[in-house]
């Protein structure tokens, strides 16, 4: 029947169909298959996810917003925070550190990740990244934490393998003087790397972890800086916005193991009304945009490219230091 009818039509049709429901469809034919794979495909839309509960999400072609409850399994006094997302499949991890949760927000799948084995000492000052090596398929959850036991610290790197479905820890990886940023949790992945913004006694750094082979390295920053805001993407390529001493920001990009300047930020500088939320950035987009708190319910989607801004008031009120993570629309299940 359908195979008789347009493709917006029976576009409009699946549209109205629950997300969890079109992935049991999937299976009842080939054709089947293949019209839900291509629906699928072209519901695949990049949207801002914020952190709250309920869950909002943010189309930043659209004025209108959707609202998300997060998993069941999450404690209402629970507080969590977004880490990353890679192919519509979000991290999220209580403020306590305690649980690890791979969610789908459009369908609704959530699954919560195995308890890391305790290490010696107490762990403190956390970090993450989600992502993958060679193969999107074989996702990798990275934990980076210092442990104590009263005397000493050390850096440990664990990883979950989804996979695998296993952890395993490394030591001896980084240099126990390296400090992360505190207000950066979470890691930006970019092909195949994961990358944090850090210091140490000497000097402001980037650490890069080559996911696929576990092997760290660093990387000088753009230009001499003051200051250097959270790391993004940017078409693909790993991006940060500098403050420079004139004053100016500006959005600097690495290409090949070299930066690159892409344009002057002359907003942020000039127009005190987003200048003073840039303190509270959420995340970076890759198009090339930026998604601030302005107010605890108003965000502020500033274009790099055009040096211009739209404000999106939100139905949740949120507090300052929170992250938003960019994740694309996917009925992907989840194979944990």
């Amino acid at each position: 029947m359908l195979e008789y009818l347009p493709d917006d039509i029976v576009y409009n049709i699946l549209d109205r169909i629950p997300k969890k429901y079109l992935l049991r469809f999937q299976c009842v034919s080939k054709p089947s298959h293949r019209l839900i794979s291509d629906f699928i495909k072209s519901k695949s839309r990049r949207m801002i996810l914020l952190p709250g509960k309920p869950f909002e999400v943010i189309d930043n072609n659209d004025t209108a917003n959707l609202m998300v409850s997060p998993p069941r399994r999450i404690p209402e006094n629970k507080h969590f925070r977004l880490i990353g997302s890679v192919n519509g499949t979000v991290l999220f991890v209580t403020v306590s550190h305690a649980n690890m949760i791979l969610y789908n927000p459009f369908t609704g799948a959530a699954k919560k990740v195995p308890n890391l084995p305790p290490h010696h000492g107490s762990p403190c000052r956390c970090v993450y990244g989600f992502g993958y090596g060679t193969a999107p398929d074989d996702l990798k959850i990275v934990k980076i934490h210092v442990a104590s036991n009263g005397c000493s610290s050390r850096y440990y790197c664990d990883v979950f393998r989804l996979k695998t479905r296993s952890w395993n820890t490394h030591s001896h990886l980084i240099s126990d003087d390296m400090c992360f940023y505190h207000d950066e949790y979470n890691g930006v992945f970019v092909n195949g790397f994961m990358y944090w913004s850090g210091y140490n006694y000497i000097r402001r750094m980037i650490l890069a972890l080559d996911v696929k082979n576990m092997i760290f390295s660093e990387i000088k920053p753009c230009a001499p800086v003051s200051l250097l805001h959270p790391l993004g993407t940017f078409k693909g390529s790993l991006c940060v916005i500098c403050f420079q001493t004139s004053p100016k920001y500006e959005l600097w990009v690495m290409n090949e193991k070299s930066w690159s300047k892409v344009c002057s930020l002359t907003s942020l500088w000039k127009d005190n009304y987003i200048r003073t939320s840039l303190n509270m950035g959420m995340c970076i987009l890759d198009e090339g945009k930026i998604v601030m708190l302005k107010d605890s319910n108003e965000v502020i989607l500033y274009d790099m490219l055009r040096d211009s801004y739209k404000k999106v008031k939100t139905v949740m009120k949120r507090r300052p230091g929170l992250q938003a993570v960019e994740c694309i629309e996917s009925c992907v299940s989840l194979s944990l």
